[in-house]
């Protein structure tokens, strides 16, 4: 949906169905802990580790009930059920083109009084997770300052006022250890955690040293071109004895076909023929993954898996690259705007903060090369 004619026509529609939602009496209220997460898969993956630190935490005796984004439901039940009570699951595409949808959803949340309300949300997004904070019936509302990628000044202002408290973490820091200040600070303890973790056993069907290949993207420009993809790999071929497995979902089942067809190395394309879950599991059974800037990478750095991302730069030092301190065997590629830039750290991230427009095909697929061969020498050998 074009932006301006959603900020235009949606809030008044928006404002509309809060006034009917709003009519609604309040029950009874409940020793109970809301929690609302309702943004992508990637942001998931680097929540998730701190739902069991609130269950262990002074919350313990709590029930807990999660507002969830049913993108990510399924590693949801396959990895974290046990630390929730409750969850109710947000389809965000109906919530935003089907108003009766959103009628039912809003009004649904009348029908339990919590004592405390929590968006851990750092980018917040007014029509989403502020506006499900507003109607839910809770004592205490807790939300964190936004930064402005997802929200735009004006209604920042307004859903500021839908919470009580607003935890303000550090700037600059990667998303990882702004969460975990967000969660130290909400739970009044320290937290052990140093980088996001999945646990799963590893297998490997190929009896080779396995690449997974990531081509997915939320976004053309953040897709690198599987013909230089393959010009790439097939370089590397020369001196590394590999397979390959190709991920994404069925948009890009044609590229991979197409990549799976230029490719030198043994290839499979499963684009499209996985589960959300058996992604993951592909990713956990190889020995490197090489990916776009996607959930891709954050899965394979909480299965300790050796990750190489090629990224147009968006949310610069955010969410990519993973400090070395973080996890080490980690490496990135940005364009030449970025790399080469005489801008201080400081001041790329200030540009690249709300996103960026630089197009991933910019980098050049000899230095992408050179880059990707210094990095996994280190861990396939050479033929």
């Amino acid at each position: 949906m074009n932006s301006r004619i959603y900020h235009t026509a949606f809030y008044p529609f928006s404002l509309l169905i809060n006034f009917l939602v709003s009519r609604k009496s309040k029950p009874a209220p409940e020793k109970h802990l809301v929690l609302v997460r309702v943004d992508a898969i990637g942001d998931y993956l680097l929540f998730r580790n701190y739902l069991k630190e609130i269950r262990d935490s002074k919350y313990a005796d709590y029930k807990i009930t999660l507002i969830g984004n049913s993108a990510w439901k399924s590693i949801f039940k396959e990895y974290d059920y046990l630390y929730v009570d409750k969850c109710i699951w947000l389809d965000r595409k109906k919530f935003v083109e089907n108003p009766i949808y959103r009628y039912k959803f809003l009004i649904d949340l009348k029908n339990t009084n919590y004592e405390i309300a929590f968006q851990p949300t750092l980018s917040r997004e007014m029509y989403f997770g502020d506006i499900i904070i507003k109607n839910i019936l809770a004592e205490i509302k807790i939300g964190v300052e936004s930064e402005l990628s997802n929200i735009k000044k004006w209604q920042k202002r307004i859903s500021d006022s839908y919470y009580q408290e607003l935890i303000k973490p550090p700037q600059d820091l990667f998303e990882f250890y702004k969460n975990k200040n967000i969660f130290e600070t909400f739970l009044n303890k320290k937290i052990a955690l140093i980088k996001p973790i999945l646990k799963l056993d590893r297998f490997n069907e190929f009896n080779a040293f396995v690449v997974s290949l990531f081509i997915g993207g939320s976004s053309k420009n953040k897709k690198y071109n599987v013909i230089h993809y393959a010009e790439v790999l097939n370089n590397l071929n020369k001196s590394f004895n590999f397979s390959i497995k190709i991920l994404g979902s069925i948009n890009e089942y044609d590229d991979g076909e197409k990549l799976s067809k230029m490719l030198k190395a043994v290839s499979l394309n499963l684009c499209g023929k996985t589960s959300l879950i058996e992604a993951i599991h592909e990713i956990k059974s190889s020995d490197i993954l090489i990916s776009n800037e996607s959930f891709a990478g954050h899965a394979a750095v909480s299965l300790s898996i050796p990750t190489f991302i090629i990224s147009n730069g968006n949310h610069y030092m955010r969410f990519c690259p993973y400090p070395n301190n973080l996890f080490e065997r980690y490496g990135a590629i940005f364009p030449k705007q970025i790399e080469q830039s005489q801008l201080s750290k400081e001041e790329l991230i200030e540009k690249f903060s709300s996103g960026s427009n630089l197009d991933i095909n910019s980098i050049d697929s000899e230095i992408f090369f050179e880059r990707l061969f210094k990095f996994i020498k280190k861990y396939i050998p050479k033929n």
